[in-house]
């Protein structure tokens, strides 16, 4: 036995050897050696060498260690950067040391390679800039059209500056690093040169196929054709017979065509339209009346009325027939024949009488009326009627019995079997079911004898029924159920470490020998679980079915019986991060990361500061981690170190970006972007809004919405007036009575007018001409008169004998005839002598002398009448015939105490075709006149008549 401090050399040596009796070791018994033992193992090359004495070998400790008991570590970095490359950090570690390349190189460490970072996220530069490579790093530079530090680059917007080179009739769009040109609407060419386009030429520009095109700088306009209206877009024709129906006739039918109208006479009337006349129908084969009728004419039409003794539509005209009233006085129940001038009555079958009186037969007292035997006979008037009996069906005279189960099974339970009869039917419950037959309530079976199902089975109801199901544990037909021996199949479900032993439908499990458990589950018994299963403390012990396995632990060596503690550290640095330092402990070892670097030793990263309250830097900043370290950039729309950081306002320099018709409002970090109003877009780009395509862009429905840039502008229509917002109708008719002819009625409409001509004329209404009304039936003038035509009307004049007002002229008693129309305003010149009618004037002295005349128009006539003479003189107008009694109006002609010339006027309103008298006295017949009338206007006098 060895020594204390001292072991076995070899660890399959026996510790202790039992000699012979005669004190002798045994022949086949090798005697070990002994060797030290060091309670503190050594490690890194050394030897145990004397109890608790580790010594460097004559070989020398493990590369990285030196010292009497290679414990102390040499730091190779000191010598040659360690062997790293010249571009990576030496980093010296227990035993050796790591190299790791530098920032912007990347290799083993012995050797680096630069890294070039544009490769990889275009080197962290703007997706807008260029990275270029340097040696260990990269710089970035903002590409043409944009602008910034190449970490953040900013489009710069083109547009902003002389429209970025486009047209002044395009429009510029920024986009990232340049810009496009586009011809505005209405405009065509590259948008660097853009030339009006003449929508006009294509398709009417989009104006209505009824309107003119006109076109204008980048867009058109439309303007309805005459005879329609809309707006230019849309126009619709204008009906011009809902105005005065056309300017036709009223017996006329107005048509509107496109852009005007017709007139056609309605039926009945004659003429062009504008003007109809009455057609007589009757003139024509009686108005197509019966012969026996009278015709009637009617304005566009005729009647016809039968004439007396006959009668009908007047068309047709037949002999009064006497049974169509009152049945010709026979009964009711009798049938009139009209004869000629009389007629029969005769009564009608199921009635017996004269005629005149019938009285009903009942059919029903004789053979049931002739009805089915299963039938009731009704009598009625003058019949029977015959119905079938409840249970039968047919027409009354034959009648068959109802099957009434065939429809909703006789009203029988759905549980019941209906069984017709004669008229009527039976219900009876089926099997199962127990009730009235009307209703069938269901039996259950089950509740006696377990409705025959065996012992064993379960008895479930059903309508009509039952049904029989063997328990579990059982099997068979539920009538009959045998136990099933579940130990039969997959060990009844028992484990597969236990015994299954069937029973009356069940079965019991047990564990085997060894097991332990319910039997269903069955587990082995774990050694392990007392004292380790015999295995070293330092071993884990692993359950076998029967039995145990010893597995030394991670971190020892051995059998597992024995285990003895491995020095992890001496290869690859124990697993931990080069960035690292690996310490061996019993069993196992620890890592720990060096100085500036974070984690559990086996990984080690470097410590991110920026995790950490922005690693310092402005929250409007952005932190980079770096080798032990950290920069601070301020974020895109802010300025200063990264440390501390100001927010630019980006809308004092080319309004941030926006739009020139767009609002910039500065942000913190950024700005904003809002189309002005009148534009839309996202504030970078801004298109005009149309207003006028949205509710007619606020303008009165009235007046037409025209587009400007950032706004819109109204103007009312045509035939309206106002600030196009509120427009109100025109009315033309006050101004130049709207265009309409001077002989024409001017009436306004919404947004225009309409023209029709007056009474008198014809014509569109622009233009109307005179209608000589003398040419179609005398004017309207008595046969008796002239008709003379006038502007818009005509005058009546009864002819030379006859007197009246031209329309009535009746024959006049001593006017034998009239001269021709006076010329001149002279109407009377001449001396008169003989004696007056005592009832003229009281004086015997006075004499007279008339002028009788006709008026051609009516109105107001002045009379005046010139005299010289020393005696008294008048002037009489008198209706024709004379009556010197009632003069209508007289005046003093001369007056000898006065003067001897006078010049003497009167005013009176005539009648147009009517006959008078204008009568000169005088007191002395030898002294009196010459005197001489006027009248005025002179054309009011058609002639002298004697």
């Amino acid at each position: 036995m060895c020594s204390p401090k001292w072991a076995a050399a070899s660890t399959n040596a026996e510790t202790e050897i039992t000699c012979l009796p005669n004190g002798r070791w045994p022949a086949n018994i090798v005697v070990p050696s002994c060797r030290p033992i060091c309670t503190i193992p050594c490690v890194n090359g050394a030897k145990c060498t004397a109890p608790d004495t580790c010594t460097a070998p004559d070989s020398g400790c493990n590369p990285g260690w030196n010292g009497a008991g290679c414990t102390n570590d040499v730091d190779e970095c000191l010598t040659d950067n360690g062997g790293c490359s010249a571009d990576a950090t030496c980093t010296n570690t227990a035993g050796s040391r790591t190299c790791e390349c530098n920032a912007g190189f990347t290799g083993t460490g012995l050797t680096c390679a630069d890294v070039d970072e544009c490769l990889t996220d275009n080197g962290g530069c703007s997706a807008d800039a260029t990275c270029t490579n340097t040696a260990g790093s990269r710089t970035c530079e903002c590409n043409a059209g944009f602008t910034g530090t190449g970490l953040t680059c900013t489009d710069v917007d083109e547009c902003l500056t002389d429209n970025g080179g486009c047209s002044a009739d395009a429009t510029c769009t920024n986009t990232a690093g340049s810009r496009t040109c586009e011809c505005n609407a209405g405009f065509t060419g590259t948008g660097l040169t853009c030339t009006d386009v003449d929508e006009c030429l294509t398709d009417n520009g989009g104006c209505s196929a009824d309107a003119t095109c006109t076109n204008t700088a980048g867009s058109r306009t439309c303007e309805c054709n005459a005879g329609f209206t809309g707006t230019g877009l849309t126009c619709a024709d204008v009906d011009e017979c809902l105005t005065d129906n056309g300017g036709c006739s009223a017996d006329a039918t107005c048509t509107n065509t496109a852009g005007s109208r017709t007139c056609e006479c309605n039926a009945g009337f004659t003429g062009t339209g504008l003007t109809c006349t009455d057609v007589d129908e009757c003139l024509t084969d009686n108005g197509g009346c019966s012969a026996d009728a009278t015709c009637t004419n009617t304005a566009g039409s005729r009647t016809c009325e039968c004439n007396a003794g006959s009668t009908g539509t007047g068309l047709t005209c037949a002999d009064v027939d006497e049974c169509l009233t009152d049945n010709g006085g026979c009964s009711a129940d009798a049938t009139c024949t009209n004869t000629a001038g009389s007629r029969t009555c005769e009564c009608n079958a199921g009635f017996t009488g004269t005629g005149l009186t019938c009285a009903d037969v009942d059919e029903c007292l004789t053979d049931n009326g002739g009805c089915s035997a299963d039938a009731t006979c009704t009598n009625t008037a003058g019949s029977r009627t015959c119905e079938c009996n409840a249970g039968f069906t047919g027409t009354g005279l034959t009648c068959t019995d109802v099957d009434e189960c065939l429809t909703d099974n006789g009203g029988c339970s759905a549980d019941a079997t209906c069984t017709n009869t004669a008229g009527s039917r039976t219900c009876e419950c089926n099997a199962g079911f127990t009730g009235t037959g009307l209703t069938c309530t269901d039996v259950d079976e089950c509740l006696t004898d377990n409705g025959g199902c065996s012992a064993d089975a379960t008895c479930t109801n059903t309508a009509g029924s039952r049904t029989c199901e063997c328990n579990a544990g059982f099997t068979g037909t539920g009538l009959t159920c045998t136990d099933v021996d579940e130990c039969l199949t997959d060990n009844g479900g028992c484990s597969a470490d236990a015994t299954c032993t069937n029973t009356a439908g069940s079965r019991t499990c047990e564990c085997n020998a060894g097991f332990t458990g319910t039997g269903l589950t069955c587990a082995d018994v774990n050694e392990c679980l007392t004292n380790n299963g015999g295995c070293s403390s330092s071993a884990t012990c692993s359950n076998t079915v029967g039995s145990r396995t010893c597995a030394c632990n991670a971190g020892f060596t051995g059998d597992g019986v024995t285990c003895t503690d491995v020095n992890e550290c001496l290869t690859n640095n124990g697993g931990c991060s080069s960035s690292a330092t690996c310490s061996n402990t019993v069993g196992s070892r620890t890592c720990a990361c060096n100085a500036g670097f974070t984690g559990d030793g086996v990984t080690c990263t470097d410590v991110n500061e920026c995790l950490t309250n922005n690693g310092g830097c402005s929250s409007s900043a952005t932190c980079s981690n770096t080798v032990g370290s950290r920069t601070c950039a301020c974020n895109a729309g802010f300025t200063g170190d990264g440390v501390t950081c100001t927010d630019v306002n980006e809308c004092l320099t080319n309004n941030g970006g926006c739009s020139s018709s767009a609002t910039c409002s500065n942000t913190v970090g950024s700005r904003t972007c809002a189309c002005n109003a009148g534009f839309t877009g996202n504030g970078v780009t801004c298109t005009d809004v149309n207003e006028c395509l949205t509710n007619n862009g606020g303008c009165s429905s009235s007046a037409t919405c025209t587009n400007t840039v950032g706004s819109r502008t109204c103007a009312c229509n045509a035939g309206f007036t106002g600030n196009g917002v509120t427009c109100t109708d025109v009315n033309e008719c006050l101004t130049n009575n709207g265009g309409c002819s001077s002989s024409a009625t001017c009436t306004n409409t919404v947004g225009s007018r309409t023209c029709a001509c007056n009474a008198g004329f014809t014509g569109n209404g622009v233009t109307c001409t005179d209608v000589n009304e003398c040419l179609t039936n005398n004017g309207g003038c008595s046969s008796s008169a002239t008709c003379t035509n006038t502007v818009g009307s005509r005058t009546c004049a009864c002819n030379a004998g006859f007197i009246g007002d031209g329309v009535t002229c009746t024959a006049s008693a001593g006017l034998s005839s009239c001269s021709g129309t006076t010329a001149g305003g002279s109407l009377w010149q001449r001396t008169y002598g003989g004696l007056p009618p005592t009832s003229y004037v009281p004086n015997a002295e006075y004499v007279y002398k008339t002028l009788t005349f006709r008026a051609l128009v009516g109105g107001a006539v002045q009379f005046t009448v010139t005299g010289t003479t020393g005696w008294d003189t008048y002037l009489h107008l008198h209706n024709y015939p004379f009556n010197a009694a009632t003069p209508l109006a007289n005046v003093i002609a001369a007056n000898d105490d006065y003067n001897t010339v006078s010049v003497s006027s009167f005013n009176v309103n005539i009648v147009a075709g009517n006959t008078y008298v204008l009568v000169v006295s005088a007191f002395n017949a030898y002294t009196s006149g010459p005197y001489t009338i006027t009248s005025s206007p002179s054309t009011s006098i058609v002639g002298i008549c004697v």
